[in-house]
């Protein structure tokens, strides 16, 4: 009893050190950039920048910081609920963001302080548990220690990961999905299901990777009585309410769909994207988009579903990919390294392949560099590490 005991302390003082290591690293990027001023001036040798590091107003700084992006959007939301209009509609409205989200910003927003305050909690807390339910997933799945231990590891280290810790969406999506197939992992097909169903209420993304959740169910065997069917059933109607309130609201059960326009997403097809990417290589970031790096993770998404398959994890192939490849279809990799982040078996995969201490090496520096990069630019409020 002791020996187990010291073995689950263990594994969570490994959890915690991950999680603890990753969010200073990101604060103090975060920090460090945001208190960072640059005036140009001039000097004999010409035009040179002058630059101050003054850490004052910090408070107000990180606010700044923490408002960029999705969360006024969130924000807005928990404050004064959804736009009231008619879809499809060219202007831009708040209809794209799922509820969940907003409504546990604005419950729990008296006791924080502000809607935002409220969402860095949520998420933090909740990118905390995703570990804690990542590591008992796979525990149970019977992986090894090191594959859970890489995965932990590259999970707190992608480049966007960040974004687990801003008042968005990411961390409470990753905890719910990944909860949800833990729980299938147990058997437990009807608490499956009601997770499930919260996470559609977070993400349209759980409404696209519905399939692999119903294969999961039917490899576990629960297709063959009614508790399984029932759980599949229950699984998309946080999704199917959300439709049925914007539906009453615009007349457009899709309109979160349909007002992705006027976000500039579905503007080209697949072939349209893929000309304009190979006429224009040197192009490495355009406003928003930060081009690079959201094609090189979607090339990575699908590196990875294709190594899943190979390996026979083909529910968490499907995840990866019904995601990708429906973004690749309308022309659009734009956030799309912020979203394979919040897919949970992208650190899986990583962890899988790097099976040498080289290969661990080599993947760990890839990805700081990269995180590096882009707490600089989240910091700065550039949009290119906002989106």
């Amino acid at each position: 009893m002791a020996e187990t005991k010291v073995k689950i302390e263990s594994k969570l003082s490994l959890l915690f050190s991950y999680f603890i290591f990753s969010r200073a690293y990101i604060l103090a990027l975060v920090v460090l950039v945001s208190s960072f001023t640059v005036v140009e001036g001039t000097a004999p040798g010409g035009a040179v920048y002058e630059s101050w590091l003054v850490v004052k107003d910090l408070g107000g700084a990180l606010e700044g910081v923490a408002r960029s992006a999705d969360a006024v959007w969130y924000e807005g939301i928990a404050t004064n609920g959804y736009d009231v209009g008619t879809s499809p509609s060219t202007e831009q409205h708040n209809w794209t963001f799922f509820p969940l989200y907003p409504l546990m910003m604005r419950f729990m927003a008296p006791l924080f302080g502000s809607p935002i305050a409220a969402g860095l909690v949520i998420s933090n807390l909740c990118f905390l548990l995703s570990l804690v339910v990542l590591q008992a997933y796979l525990l149970e799945l019977g992986c090894s220690r090191q594959i859970t231990r890489r995965s932990l590891w590259f999970l707190c280290i992608f480049p966007t990961t960040y974004f687990f810790s801003a008042p968005i969406t990411e961390s409470l999506f990753l905890l719910l999905s990944l909860s949800s197939f833990y729980l299938a992992a147990r058997k437990n097909w009807i608490s499956a299901g009601l997770v499930y169903a919260l996470a559609s209420a977070t993400r349209p993304t759980a409404l696209l990777i519905l399939p692999a959740f119903a294969l999961v169910l039917y490899q576990g065997g629960a297709l063959r009585n009614i508790k399984g069917w029932l759980s599949l059933a229950i699984a998309p109607t946080g999704g199917l309410a959300f439709m049925g309130y914007l539906y009453r609201l615009t007349g457009d059960p899709l309109a979160f769909s349909n007002n992705q326009a006027a976000w500039n997403r579905f503007q080209h097809s697949f072939v349209e994207l893929t000309s304009i990417l190979a006429g224009s290589p040197e192009t490495l970031m355009v406003n928003w988009n930060f081009l690079l790096i959201n094609v090189l993770a979607s090339l990575l998404g699908v590196a990875l579903s294709i190594y899943l398959l190979t390996q026979k994890r083909y529910a968490w192939a499907l995840i990866l990919f019904l995601p990708i490849a429906s973004a690749l279809s309308t022309g659009s990799v734009m956030s799309m390294a912020r979203f394979i982040a919040a897919l949970f078996p992208t650190p899986i995969a990583l962890a899988m392949l790097s099976k040498k201490r080289s290969t661990e090496q080599i993947i760990t520096f890839i990805l700081t560099g990269l995180l590096t990069i882009m707490c600089l630019l989240y910091g700065a409020r550039a949009t290119a590490g906002m989106a």
